[in-house]
C-alpha cells in the first residue's frame, strides 16, 4: 500500500484548567489517497473537536498536543503559522457542521468561493468565478451563474451545504474532512448530499475524513471506520469487517442499538448501552469503557489500555482482544 496521505499519532486536545481536561487523547488516524475514514461515535465524544484539532481551529483555551501529525510527508507540527495558513483551505479544507451559520450573511455565494481562490490563487484571480461556477454545477447547484450573485439567506439548507462542499474542492485539496455534513438536512437531502460528497471524492481523488454519528451513513460511504467512545478512537477496522465482526464491547453495544425492520418484535423494547459517559475530569485508570461494559474483568480496570491488532487491518483498545 502507498505512503499514508494523512498520518495521526498521539493527538490530544487539552482544555486549560485548573484541573486541565482532556477531552480527546492518544488518537491515532491513517488516510489514504482516495480514501474516507468515517469517525463514529455518539454526540459528545470528541468527534468534532479531533476535526478541528487536525485542521488547527481549536477554540480558545484549547490546544493540540501529538507525537505525529504529517499530511502527504509534510510535518504539521513543526510547520511556521504561515506554513499552516497556506495550507489550510488548499492542500486541506473542512466542510462544517451547520451550512445554516457557516456561511457570511454579508458576502454573496460567489464572493465567499472567489476569496478562498484568491487567498491560495493569487496569481490567477479571474479564473476564481470560472472555478466556483463549475464546482457549483459538479455539486448540483441549479441556475448555478444566478446563485453566485445570491446571498446565504436565499438558498436553502441543502443548497447551502452544497456551497459548503463546492468551497472546500475550490483549491482542489488532497485531504477533505467533513465534520457532519448531513446533521442540519432532511433525509432525503442527506442521501442527495452524500451521493455528491461520494462522487466528488472518487472524481478528485482526494482523501476524506467524514465525521458522523450516523451507522448508516457509515455504511454508505466508508472504506474504513474508527469508533470513538469517550476522547479515544476504540476500533478501527474496515467497513466491513467491522459491521461483520465487531470487537469492541462498545461497538457491539452501538450496532446492537440499531432498530432493523422486520427484525424487532412489536413493543420489542430496544436494545440500549446502560449507565453514563465517563466525564472528562473523571480520573480513570483503566478502559474508560469499563464501568458499562458487560464483559468486564480485573485487567481492564488495572491499567490503561492500549490499541491491539487483531489483524487485517483491525485495531482494537480492548484487554479480550
Amino acid at each position: 500500500m502507498s505512503d499514508p496521505l494523512l498520518e495521526v499519532c498521539g493527538l490530544s486536545v487539552e482544555l486549560s484548567g485548573p484541573p486541565p481536561v482532556r477531552p480527546v487523547q492518544s488518537v491515532d488516524l491513517v488516510v489514504h489517497a482516495g480514501e474516507t475514514l468515517c469517525v463514529v461515535g455518539e454526540s459528545g465524544c470528541g468527534k468534532s473537536l479531533t476535526a478541528l484539532a487536525l485542521m488547527g481551529l481549536l477554540p480558545a483555551g484549547m490546544r493540540r498536543d501529538a507525537t505525529t501529525l504529517r499530511l502527504a510527508g509534510e510535518d504539521l507540527l513543526g510547520a511556521s503559522a504561515n506554513r499552516l495558513n497556506d495550507l489550510l483551505g488548499d492542500r486541506m479544507a473542512m466542510i462544517f457542521q451547520d451550512p445554516m451559520t457557516a456561511l457570511n450573511p454579508v458576502l454573496t455565494i460567489g464572493e465567499q468561493l472567489e476569496e478562498v481562490w484568491r487567498r491560495h490563487r493569487p496569481a490567477a484571480p479571474k479564473a476564481g468565478r470560472e472555478r466556483a461556477l463549475l464546482l457549483l454545477e459538479r455539486v448540483g447547484v441549479p441556475a448555478a451563474a444566478a446563485r453566485l450573485l445570491q446571498f446565504p439567506h436565499q438558498l436553502s439548507g441543502g443548497l447551502r451545504q452544497r456551497v459548503m462542499i463546492a468551497m472546500a474542492l475550490m483549491c482542489d485539496p488532497v485531504l477533505l474532512i467533513a465534520d457532519e455534513p448531513t446533521t442540519a438536512l432532511d433525509v432525503t437531502i442527506q442521501a442527495q448530499t452524500l451521493h455528491v460528497l461520494a462522487t466528488l471524492r472518487r472524481e478528485f481523488g482526494a482523501g476524506m475524513i467524514l465525521v458522523t454519528h450516523d451507522l448508516g451513513v457509515v455504511a454508505r460511504i466508508a472504506d474504513r471506520v474508527a469508533v470513538m467512545y469517550a476522547g479515544q478512537i476504540v476500533e478501527t477496522a474496515p467497513a466491513a469487517a467491522l459491521f461483520a465482526t465487531p470487537r469492541h464491547p462498545y461497538t457491539r453495544g452501538l450496532l446492537g442499538a440499531i432498530a432493523v425492520p422486520g427484525r424487532q418484535r412489536p413493543r420489542e423494547r430496544l436494545s440500549t448501552i446502560p449507565g453514563s459517559v465517563p466525564a472528562p475530569t473523571d480520573a480513570v485508570r483503566g478502559c474508560l469503557f469499563a464501568a458499562r461494559c458487560p464483559e468486564v474483568q480485573p485487567a481492564c480496570t488495572a491499567a490503561p489500555v492500549m490499541p491491539r491488532d487483531a489483524g487485517a487491518g483491525h485495531f482494537v483498545r480492548c484487554v479480550r482482544a
